[in-house]
């Protein structure tokens, strides 16, 4: 009976070429659960950030009533509609697309990251106040 000796050189081979396929699947389920893990931490954070705001300012007024609430009204700032958006569920603190209107006003889109939700439409005056 004659016993096979592979060398050392040829088993590195070996698992040179296999290793790619036997890791695929773990890298692809890694990669999911650190996506995820990252997109709950963000939403996480842009609640914080809204809640700081709301400790650190005049939360009785108008607007900081509507933040609380996560709702867009007129008269807020840029900064307020970012944190209220960032706060949101299914939408980004940034907004998907600028744009100027014919009146040389900024209008700020947010569209969903589900179909369920409203796109929101927010243009703002020459003083970057929502209007």
């Amino acid at each position: 009976m004659r016993r096979h000796h592979y060398s050392k050189k040829s088993l590195a081979y070996v698992l040179l070429l296999i290793s790619p396929f036997l890791l695929t699947g773990c890298v692809a389920a890694g990669a999911a659960a650190g996506a995820a893990a990252g997109a709950s931490a963000f939403e996480d954070e842009a609640q914080e950030d809204l809640e700081y705001w709301l400790k650190t300012n005049d939360h009785t007024t108008r607007i900081g009533t509507a933040m609380r609430k996560e709702k867009i009204i007129e008269g807020m700032s840029k900064t307020h509609v970012k944190l209220v958006m960032g706060a949101k569920e299914r939408y980004d603190a940034l907004p998907n697309s600028i744009n100027t209107t014919e009146e040389g006003r900024t209008q700020w889109t947010y569209i969903p990251n589900r179909d369920q939700y409203s796109t929101y439409k927010i243009t703002f005056n020459s003083e970057e106040l929502a209007s």
